[in-house]
């Protein structure tokens, strides 16, 4: 078996994607990195939550009643977690630079603060701040500049990270919290031999009773936090005051998580992932599941089309500069591979809600009214992309039909360019619908949970 620290292998980013497409068997994993993908683990970091999971860790231990409806959960998107690690880990709390000090609540408004995961950024909405993603990585370089005022981590994020030297305050608001844990697909780990299968769940199960428990009653009190007070950071404890105004203010937070999960159970166990809402029987649960396969194509053979296209510029320009011999095919190939990723990689795109968008109204309004946006949004994507389909589909049959050729020595047939317009837009398409069918059962539900 083969190991690969953090970031050797693939950016936090692309573990979950990679996993799905079975490039990797196996990850650990933190929990906010993957809230929006998964959503129910977001309950390990809803304000408001995560003190009485940190207080009561066996709520998330092997064989607990909130563990075994992760997994069911887990299951509907081909994916099980092993073990939570045995609770979570010590809240986030909210870290800043002597330069923009925050001690109480109120000191936030206003401040820039790196924030990873989606439940701490929803969190803090009210009160103006200017949330930003920053990889924990990259992090002591943005306080040192000033890119950022301040931090929502984990402790062991600062002192991996050596982060105490440019923070002077740990205001200790729980604010979200999280675990690392090791992930499979569920038909991978259904299919493992016996043995295999006994291996791995010794190591779970030595995992769920001392990883939390060690960190958190041995490693953070007994030789992080001695640390940060030699580091002359100021510890302050919140008031009672900020504590009931902060969670009394993260009603949304929990509004939002329970619309993509669902209250209760039942409609728990019929979501995971942008299809879950959609699937009612076998054989939606088998299309969608193929979709995901075709898309997991596109997307690896667009990293290849990227890879080959750095090649062969590269190429070209040393040959071009260096022996002043160009090539006479890289600037057409590369033109056309260049199509390739714009409308090849835009269904993905949209499946991961990757496109550029402006949201600062919309966020702004009800729940509802959001859920019909993006339900008129998903049908006048699929209207459009069926008008490209067809208009692109016109134009690649009368270019087989011509045999037309690109005026060039090496003549491309146009047939080819062409096609991916059809191909691509009726990806997107495809998307959309789905989208909108999400949308249209999201607006349901919401008009049903009304009171009457």
């Amino acid at each position: 078996m083969e190991f690969y620290d953090s970031g050797q292998l693939l950016k936090v980013d692309e573990q979950l994607p990679a996993l799905r497409a079975r490039s990797i068997d196996f990850m650990f994993h933190t929990f906010s990195y993957v809230t929006r993908s998964i959503p129910i683990l977001g309950v390990t970091g809803l304000p408001g939550v995560v003190g009485e999971l940190y207080r009561h860790p066996e709520r998330l231990r092997q064989g607990s009643p909130l563990m075994e409806l992760i997994n069911e959960v887990l299951a509907e998107d081909n994916l099980y977690m092993l073990t939570s690690g045995g609770g979570i880990l010590e809240p986030e709390y909210l870290w800043s630079t002597e330069a923009s000090p925050i001690r109480r609540l109120d000191d936030v408004r206003g401040k820039k603060i790196r924030i990873v995961g989606f439940e701490a950024t929803k969190a803090f909405e009210p009160y103006n701040v200017g949330a930003t993603r920053i990889p924990s990585s990259e992090t002591y370089m943005a306080l040192q500049r000033g890119t950022v005022d301040a931090g929502v981590f984990n402790i062991s994020t600062v002192i991996g990270r050596s982060l105490q030297e440019q923070l002077q305050v740990c205001y200790k608001l729980p604010i979200t919290g999280f675990s690392v844990a090791p992930f499979m697909l569920r038909d991978t780990w259904d299919n493992l031999d016996e043995e295999a299968r006994g291996v791995l769940q010794q190591a779970a199960d030595w995992y769920d009773e001392n990883f939390i428990e060690h960190c958190n009653n041995d490693i953070y009190p007994n030789e992080y936090w001695p640390q940060i007070e030699e580091a002359g950071v100021e510890i302050i404890e919140p008031s009672d005051e900020d504590l009931e105004t902060f969670n009394a203010g993260v009603q949304e937070v929990w509004d939002h998580w329970k619309e993509d999960v669902g209250e209760g159970g039942r409609r728990s166990r019929h979501r995971a992932g942008p299809w879950q809402r959609l699937r009612g029987n076998k054989m939606t649960t088998m299309a969608l599941r193929s979709w995901d396969g075709l898309l997991a194509v596109l997307r690896w053979t667009s990293m290849a089309v990227l890879v080959f296209m750095m090649v062969s510029i590269c190429y070209d320009a040393t040959m071009r500069y260096v022996f002043a011999a160009p090539t006479s095919w890289s600037l057409e190939i590369n033109s056309f591979l260049l199509v390739y990723l714009a409308v090849i990689g835009a269904a993905e795109a949209q499946r991961h809600d990757a496109h550029i968008r402006i949201t600062f109204f919309k966020d702004k309004l009800p729940t509802r009214i959001r859920a019909l946006i993006d339900l008129m949004t998903g049908l006048m994507g699929m209207l459009f992309c069926t008008i490209l389909v067809w208009r692109g589909g016109i134009m690649t049959m009368q270019a087989f039909e011509y045999s037309e050729r690109v005026s060039s020595s090496l003549g491309t047939p146009m047939v080819y360019p062409y096609a991916l317009l059809p191909i691509g837009f009726a990806a997107l398409g495809l998307q959309f619908l789905i989208d909108a069918a999400r949308a249209a059962k999201r607006f349901r539900h919401n008009y049903h949970e009304q009171p009457s």
